[in-house]
Order: structure tokens, then sequence, then C-alpha cells
């Protein structure tokens, strides 16, 4: 039931929502920045002649249902990746969900880009997943939400959607699926065309399909609902004129030449009418055109409503007088890159046509808005046209039951050895020689009827449905897509509005509004929804306040070390690393705080800091501090020199901080702790009528486990080692000696290092924020108990009454056991620290016994030799304290004080 979050939710979840003043503000800058990009658009406003609102440009950039049902759908549609930066949270809003953005393929004809539209509604506006449209070509656009209102339809081959959906597929392993990542330019060498779904699909059928499909770059292609049929089309008054060509019998052979070459003239551009038929140039209106074009678009054009009617005239090409062997007629083809079949049937059957509409004659065809437009032109002037078309299509429903209407042409029967020829020899490409392009006469016949299809990017489940993702955050995309369908009738009722209507969006989107319970039959149960914050628990607040209690705890303890700190037990304790074991415990509460608030980037990458520098200083004090004494002791032991200073000791204590610091500062740059989300199924619904999904945050411990590991083996360690040693200085003098304390302490510290070590390894079986309050419950009462058991008995531990003064009887040293010092440290058998003026003795020199000295602490004596220690360096030693003499055991040595006895000798 945990995910982790994306960067887009993390912030938004961390961030509060603009305040409507910032919206207004951000809102006027987008305007302003899209009146600059639309200049030149052809929406403008009659005043201004720029565009003051994106829904100028696309009256739907909000969505579709929002803008015809504002009562019902009050919701903007979510936002895609092609939304302008600028124009986020004012045209459209996040989605709630970390859904991956569905990119669908959109066909370069007009069917095609409708079913793109309407997936892009049911997706965006109905199920709250993000959706873009891919057009296989840089710079280009078919996205129904566009905002600037562009569709083209260029000559992109139908192929290129193929290599778009197995393109996502191979993609997957290093992008997850999310196709933004590779068609994020607009430079045509770098994009890499990306699709998860393609509505309409042609040849699914076909060799490079299938092997796709058993590449398991696609999936089995499924059925949209709708027969699909490819053939040539010409004017119906034609075939009212000329029976005999609605035949290829009527068409072949030099017998026709003659007919096809007087039929069927060539359609003129407006650019070209204006420069080669007008008298004018157009700068003067004619019955054909109205002026002269005024952008490239315009140029290009076949056909404009009310400004141009279009132009078919005869060239030379039409000649049969000039050029009796070789005149023809004009046929219009489809652009290069789409299969038709045409000019191999043209070539095999030596029809008098000429196909190759392009410069030069090239074999380059018109782009499927010229083809509209000269069918339009041919309705407007009555001119005779052939050319290739397909149904179902707007442009064929348009024309139904009017002398214009598109007549099939009858070509030779579609036979399976037709297919294998077309399969195998058969390559329309431009770029091919001609016997490529027209194939073994085997491969001349009709095109096959054919159920068109649906085709899905091979890992689509996978993108959607990674491994564990919690049932309640699953994109409904897959499931929907895979439900999408629609009829030839309903397709129908679409094109009668794409003809009515004023733009292709407003035709698919009324038809949307018009069949939305058909639409909404798609939708799963219990989609779409939402997310709803749970609030903080209970739980979370009492373990808080425990953390708070725990700091004020640790606090209160440094407050009375400070007011006890003459105490001998505080002093021989050393009062700075009693301060820096304090720091680090109030490090580690506040890190356990950190577990119980509302989870946010910032408070998980501090709690790791937090607490593993608190529990690093809380406990290396302690084993820095008792393996001093120990080396002190052995040297004692062992009759040498050991210089102990205060600074060596810092030193250590500050150097394994800082590499606790570096090792933290690499996990937080490698794999930091971020925000996680879990979310919980609900019975409620928002009053949108969306299912509610209730999400708590919690910190994830980034995508390894190792690094939490290492950093809990860390404090193990600590505690081993300081076990060790604490154990070592169990004979050691009782003033320095707290391997009781210590042992109960390092006890109490592995129980709750092991409790955490235990949580980190069974987390899976718990939520995300209950694993969060346990360990900061664990570390909460782990500093309580240890200021407990480490300081609570040197508060109540009774005072000497007046300065110690322990004796004891010991052996001189041998004979020139002291090397060679200044004179303040060559008596024989007595031993000072070193930077403090030794106590003139005269009897205990004579006597060649040894004393004690505690600066401010005590005074100890004794024959043989003497240690003199400083209460305020470390351990109880002088900044440099020197100790020297093996003590022998001595039962009898009648060691007497008026305090007590200092026992440094040793078995």
């Amino acid at each position: 039931n945990k995910t982790m979050l994306p960067d887009r939710e993390r912030k938004r979840h961390q961030s509060s929502s603009s305040s409507t003043l910032t919206s207004l503000v951000l809102f006027w800058v987008a305007s302003a920045s899209l009146s600059v990009a639309t200049s030149g658009a052809e929406a403008t406003t009659a005043d201004h002649g720029t565009i003051l609102d994106p829904a100028d440009a696309n009256p739907y950039i909000r969505g579709c249902l929002h803008t015809k049902l504002p009562s019902e759908y009050r919701k903007f549609r979510v936002c895609n990746s092609q939304d302008p930066a600028e124009l986020r949270n004012i045209v459209c809003r996040e989605p709630d969900f970390d859904y991956l953005e569905i990119r669908v393929a959109s066909g370069n004809w007009a069917s095609g880009a409708a079913l793109s539209f309407l997936t892009q509604i049911v997706l965006s506006e109905l199920l709250g997943v993000p959706s873009a449209s891919e057009a296989s070509k840089a710079g280009e656009t078919r996205n129904f939400y566009d905002h600037l209102g562009r569709l083209d339809l260029s000559k992109t081959a139908r192929s290129s959607h193929i290599a778009a959906a197995s393109n996502a597929s191979l993609l997957h392993p290093k992008f997850g699926g999310d196709c933004y990542h590779v068609t994020n330019t607009d430079d045509e060498d770098q994009y890499v065309p990306c699709a998860h779904f393609i509505p309409e699909f042609w040849g699914a059928g076909g060799q490079d399909t299938s092997l796709l499909v058993q590449a398991q770059l696609l999936e089995p292609p499924s059925g949209l609902g709708v027969l699909g049929q490819e053939s040539w089309f010409v004017t119906k008054f034609t075939a009212d004129e000329d029976a005999s060509v609605v035949s290829y019998y009527g068409l072949r052979g030099d017998e026709n030449r003659e007919k096809l070459a007087r039929l069927f003239k060539r359609p003129t551009t407006w650019k070209e009418y204006c420069e080669e038929v007008s008298t004018s140039n157009c700068s003067v209106p004619d019955d054909t055109a109205q002026r002269y074009p005024s952008t490239s678009q315009e140029e290009a054009k076949m056909f404009a409503n009310g400004l141009y009617a279009g132009y078919f005239r005869y060239t030379d090409a039409n000649n049969c007088t000039k050029w009796p062997t070789n005149c023809t007629g004009h046929v219009a083809n489809y652009p290069c890159g789409w299969t038709s079949g045409m000019e191999s049937n043209i070539f095999h059957f030596k029809m008098a046509l000429d196909p190759n509409n392009g410069p030069d004659g090239s074999p380059s065809g018109y782009t499927s808005t010229q083809l509209t437009e000269m069918w339009h032109a041919a309705n407007a002037t009555k001119s005779n046209l052939i050319m290739m078309w397909w149904t179902p299509e707007p442009l064929y429903q348009s024309y139904l039951g009017t002398d214009t209407e598109m007549q099939h042409v009858l070509m030779n029967p579609y036979t399976l050895e037709c297919a294998k020829a077309k399969e195998q020899y058969l390559e329309e490409s431009c770029d091919q020689p001609l016997e490529k392009r027209v194939g073994p006469p085997e491969a001349s016949c009709a095109n096959p009827s054919e159920s068109l299809s649906k085709l899905t990017t091979g890992s689509l489940y996978d993108f959607l449905h990674p491994e564990g993702i919690p049932e309640a955050a699953i994109s409904p995309a897959y499931d929907v897509l895979r439900r999408f369908q629609i009829s030839e009738v309903q397709l129908g009722q679409m094109f009668d509005l794409w003809e009515s209507e004023p733009t292709p969006r407003d035709a698919v989107c009324q038809w949307a509004v018009e069949n939305l319970e058909y639409l909404l039959s798609m939708v799963p149960s219990t989609y779409p929804r939402i997310l709803q914050e749970e609030p903080h628990s209970t739980f979370g607040y009492a373990m808080i306040g425990l953390g708070a209690a725990a700091s004020c705890v640790t606090l209160g303890t440094a407050i009375l070390v400070y007011a006890f700190r003459k105490k001998p037990a505080i002093q021989y304790a050393q009062l700075d690393f009693l301060y820096i074991l304090l720091s680090g415990s109030f490090l580690a509460c506040i890190g356990a705080i950190l577990s119980s608030v509302p989870a946010s980037d910032g408070t998980c990458i501090s709690i790791i800091w937090f607490v593993n520098i608190g529990y690093t200083l809380e406990l290396l004090p302690l084993v820095v501090k008792v393996a001093a004494i120990n080396r002190m002791m052995e040297a004692a032991r062992h009759m040498r020199r050991v210089t102990l200073k205060r600074e060596t000791l810092h030193t250590a204590v500050a150097a394994i901080a800082v590499l606790m610091a570096i090792y933290l500062a690499v996990w937080t740059r490698v794999d930091p702790p971020d925000v996680a989300a879990e979310f919980q199924m609900t019975d409620s619904k928002s009053e949108y009528g969306e299912q509610i999904v209730g999400v708590s945050y919690f910190c994830s411990r980034g995508d390894s486990n190792a690094w939490s590991s290492v950093a809990v083996g860390w404090n193990v360690l600590l505690l081993i080692t300081a076990s060790v040693l604490a154990f070592q200085t169990r004979n050691v003098v009782s003033t320095f000696n707290e391997s009781q304390t210590l042992a109960f302490l390092i006890y109490s510290h592995m129980l709750f290092v092991l409790l955490r070590a235990s949580l980190l390894v069974f987390q899976d079986n718990f939520t995300g924020t209950m694993v969060d309050h346990l360990r900061a419950l664990l570390i909460s009462i782990d500093q309580i108990a240890a200021c407990v058991i480490y300081f609570l008995p040197k508060f109540i531990a009774k005072d000497e009454h007046e300065p110690s003064r322990t004796s004891f009887e010991a052996p001189s040293p041998p004979v020139g056991f002291f090397p060679k010092q200044n004179a303040a440290h060559r008596h024989p058998g007595r031993i000072s620290g070193i930077g403090n003026e030794p106590h003139s003795d005269s009897s205990a020199m004579q006597h060649g016994s040894s004393s004690i000295h505690y600066q401010g602490g005590g005074h100890t004596e004794g024959p043989g030799h003497s240690l003199e220690l400083n209460k305020e360096s470390p351990l109880g030693t002088s900044e440099e304290a020197n100790t020297a003499g093996e003590q022998q055991s001595n039962t009898n040595s009648n060691t007497t004080s008026r305090s007590g006895v200092l026992n440094l000798c040793s078995e």
C-alpha cells in the first residue's frame, strides 16, 4: 500500500495551493506570452488582433466537458507534458495520482485525429489520467488541448506510428515508459517517436506488425469495431457521364488513353492559379479566387471556402494530339509512405493516368488535407476527379446522397497470391525505384476490406502496474484502452458533425457530449479517483509528545549536570564529555520528533542526519573515554609513561563524527530518503462523484535499505566496542570505574538498536506512517532510559565531606627507572604531572615515599612512588598526565585515608 512520489507530486504535497493573486498574475503573464507566440495565428480578436485568453485559440483548452457542461464538470482537465509551464494550473490541474502520461499516436487523417481527440477526452477528463498526442514528427502536434489550437496533418507515414508504439517498449528499462524523455525536442535528428496507444491502425495483419508482436514490442492488435476499406473513388457525376470509369476495365489499355486524358484535368493550387492562370495575379477578384494567398499554408491550398473555389486545367501532359502515345489524365494518390497499391495497378494495367504528382514528376502524392480540398474543389467546379481514399471517413460521409458522392472504382479482386506479392515485393516509398514501387504483376489488385484495429505498446501493462504499487494507486488507463471501441454508425455521426461544426475539435467534443453515457460505460468502477490526505493520527501526536518529552529530559539532564558540575562523580566523568554525550542525545530526540511530524523531503533527510549524528556523538565519547582509562591503567601496570592530551581525545571524537557526516552526505547525494505515499480505498465519494482514496505520507529509506543497515550496524559496533572496554575497566580504581553503569547503559542501547534493526527488516508488515511512529517511539524511550541509567546515579551519589587523602605503601621503583628530566622530576620514587608544579613534600622525598595528588580533589601518599592527576583533565588526569610504576598487590599495606581508599593495585 506504499508507493514513491514523483518530483511533481512531492512539490505539490509540500507546497500549498497558489493564492488567487498569484493565479491572476500567472494568468496575465501566460496571456501575454501566448499573445506573442500567436501573433501570426489565424485565431485573432477583431479589436486587437492578438489572443488575450488561451481559449480564443482553443476553446477546449480547459477541457471539452468543462466547456460544454460547466455545471456538471466544474474541474479543469488534468495537465499533460505538452502544456506550457506558464499555463499549468491556469488552464488545467495537476493530476491527483502519479499516473503515467499516456501518449496517443494520432493519425494524420481525419478519423485518426478524431479518435485520438476522443481518447484524450476520456483519459484526461473522465479518468484524470494525463494524455498527450504523438504526431511522430518533431514540431508537429495533433493535441486536442493544444494552446494554439493547431492540427497538423502532414505527410507523415502511417508506418511511423508502429515505430512510435514499439519505441515505448524499447525505452522501458531506461525511462519507465515515459515518452516525454525522448520527445521533448524540436530537433528532427534527435526526435524519437514514442506512443503507448494507436486508436486507429490500418494493416494490422502485415508482416511488420506480426514481427513486432512476436518480439513483444506490441500487444496483439484488437478490434476497434469498424470495417475499413481503401479504394479508388471517382466523382458520381463523372460515373453518371461515363459508367466505364467505375471499373478498371474501363481504365486500362491504350484504348482508354484519350478518354482519361480528356476527363481528368489536373488540379491547381491557389498560388499556381494566381501566378499561372489569373490575368491579374489575383489582384482583382474573379469567380475562382478573391485575392492572392497571404500565407505559405494558403499557397498550397486546393480549395478555401469563400476565397478560392479551386481550379482544374488541361496541361501539356493531357494533350493527346501532341503526345498520342503517352498523354495522361490526372489521378490523386496518397502521400509518400502511405500504402495504396495505386501505382502498381496503373503500371501493370497500362492505365493512362499519372500518379506522380510531386515536383518534376517525382512519385510524391498529396497530403490528406490537399486530397480533401481537391474533392471540395471538384464539387465546387463540377470537375471530374479520381483519387485514392478510404472509408469510414468524414469526407466520404459528407457527400453521401449528392451528385459528388464518392463512387467506388472496382479493381482486380484481392487474392492470397496478390497478398503475398504485396508483402514480399511491394515497397511503396518515394525513394525507391519504379520496379520496387510497382512490384510484380501479381501485386496488382484491390485493397482488402479489413477490421480496423487499435494497437498498444507491448509493455503498457507493466508500465501501469509496476512492482509494489498499491491497488488504490493503479492507473485505469490500460483497462479503458482495452475497452475503447466505436461502431461505424457512431463514427458516421462524428463525421457528420465534422462537416457541420466549425472545427474538428468542435465536432469531436460535441459528439462526446451527445454520447457521454456511452463513454462513461468504458470507465471502470471506482474511477475516477481523488486523493484526500488523511489527518495526522492520535498515535502520531503522542509520539511527537514523547519525542518532546525526551528532549526535555535531555535538556533537564544537561542543566543538572551544570548545576552539579563540582560533584566528584561529575568531575571524574569529565564535564565536556558529558555535554558531548547529551548533545548527541538531544539530536536523536529531534530526529524522533521529525519522524512523527508530517513527512516532507526536508524532514526525511533531516531525520537520518539528526539520528545518526546524534547516536554517534552519544556513544563515541563513552568509547573514547573508557579506552583512554584502559590505556592509562595498562601503562601504569607496565611502568610506562603515557601522555593523555585533552585535545587528542576531542580530536578522536570529532574525526569519527566527521566520517559519519561524510557517509551521510554521500547517502543524501546518491540515494536520499524521500517522501512516499500510502493509499487506502474508502467507500466515500467527493461532491463530483469521485471515489475518495485516503493518502498519508511517510519517509522512505530510498532505493536501498543498505544505507540504513550500515547506519544501524555502526551503532551496534560502537556498543560492542564500549561493552568490551567497559569490561576491561572492571578492576580500575572506583573513582574511574563505570563498568557497571556502562553495562546497563549499553544493554539498554543494544536492546533499542536491535528493535530498530528488526523494524527495518519487518517494515513491509506495517504501514509507512506506523514505521515512522514506531521508530520515534524507540528513539525517544532509548534517550530517556540513557539519561536515567547513566546520569541519575551521578546526581544521587554521596559527596565526599572533605578532600580525599589516601595513602598506601608501595615499594620504591628500581634504581635508574626514571629517565633524565628536569630538576623538578628527578626525585627518586616520585612521578608528578607534567605541566603542573609538583607539590613539595620533604618527608615523602626523604622516605622515598610515593604520593598521588588530585589537585583540588585530595592528596594520597605512600612509600615508593607517586602519581599526580588533575581532576579537570580527561579521566582525572592533567592536561599531560604521566603515569608510571606498576603497583603490586599488597593487602597488608595500611592504606588509609580520611575519605576513602584509592586502589591502583593490580593483580
